[in-house]
């Protein structure tokens, strides 16, 4: 399976942050790979920007269908094409996490 980078988070720093505009604010910029919308997860991941150093990235894959190249998301949207992929995820799923 190959897998397609969808959304980049990096740590930078507000470096005007506090009453004096001289303190560094640890905050978290992301940038995403077209218009996602929301997904909806059980527990919530939450990486705390003050536990990281001033560009810090985190990069999110998604799995990419093997037979439309597509990822999950525009794969299942294209099956309800005329003619669209009949790749199996849901079996994918269980044969990879089983």
């Amino acid at each position: 399976m190959e897998y397609r980078s969808v959304m980049w988070i990096e740590m930078t720093p507000d470096v005007y942050g506090g009453h004096k505009c001289n303190e560094h604010i640890p905050r978290w910029n992301c940038y995403a790979d077209g218009d996602k919308q929301d997904n909806t997860v059980t527990e919530p991941v939450k990486f705390n920007p003050k536990d990281f150093p001033p560009g810090t990235k985190i990069v999110i894959s998604e799995p990419l269908c093997p037979k439309c190249d597509e990822v999950y998301e525009n794969c299942i949207g294209c099956r309800k094409e005329d003619d669209g992929c009949d790749f199996d995820w849901k079996e994918w799923t269980e044969n990879q996490y089983s």
